[in-house]
């Protein structure tokens, strides 16, 4: 079974590092911490263009979730492009390491050890590492900018995404499906609530819901 058929079971895990290393004399912890937190700033707003989720908030990172790969990849590569357009200071390199793996649908369950941390811990300052399943269901031409890596720890399978000279086709959406000449037939439709980490589904033919403290919510 592909990845992505394995929804609602499985979700795309990311995980972001912001690194930095010395070129020079260093920069003064103060201005090292107002660097980091700009690119964070970034990376955390590339989330919901793509319909990701923040499920951990770390000192120099972020693991978030997306539904499809298709989203993952793409925001995997907004972020190392929004972050490569900040400008550098002297004596300082910072960049982003990023790792994609599949994880587990239930958000409390994907810590910060997951197996996408495994992954952003395989690659250097702007890299996107994938896992195994991950390559696997790319799509062609963007398979052939995955690179295995040679030297992995532990013997894991991993490639490298050349995201900087990748061109991601667009997302698809519903505006992409061709109309048929045939009325549609009727499509159910849901609601996912989504807070803390935990999603509440939705899927029935109630027409009103109700949230708050009240019993009946």
């Amino acid at each position: 079974e592909s990845v992505e058929n394995a929804e609602p079971q499985c979700v795309f895990l990311l995980r972001v590092d912001v690194i930095e290393t010395a070129t020079g004399k260093s920069a003064d912890n103060g201005t090292l911490g107002k660097l980091l937190q700009r690119r964070l700033k970034r990376i955390e707003r590339t989330l919901a263009p793509h319909a990701g989720i923040l499920l951990h908030s770390l000192p120099q990172g972020l693991l978030a979730a997306f539904e499809t790969l298709d989203s993952a990849i793409h925001g995997a590569c907004d972020m190392q492009r929004c972050c490569a357009a900040i400008p550098q200071i002297p004596g300082t390199r910072i960049g982003i390491r990023i790792g994609i793996d599949v994880g587990p649908a239930d958000h409390s369950e994907a810590t910060t050890t997951s197996s996408a941390s495994r992954m952003a811990m395989l690659g250097g300052m702007d890299a996107i590492i994938l896992s195994n399943a991950i390559a696997d269901e790319l799509g062609s031409p963007l398979r052939q900018k995955a690179s295995r890596l040679t030297d992995a720890d532990g013997g894991i399978a991993a490639y490298s995404l050349d995201w900087k000279n990748t061109t991601l086709p667009p997302l698809k959406t519903t505006n992409d499906t061709p109309k048929s000449k045939k009325a549609a037939p009727a499509r159910t439709t849901h609601i996912v609530l989504r807070m803390g980490g935990k999603a509440l589904s939705f899927r029935d033919s109630r027409r009103v819901i109700t949230i708050g403290r009240d019993a009946g919510n």
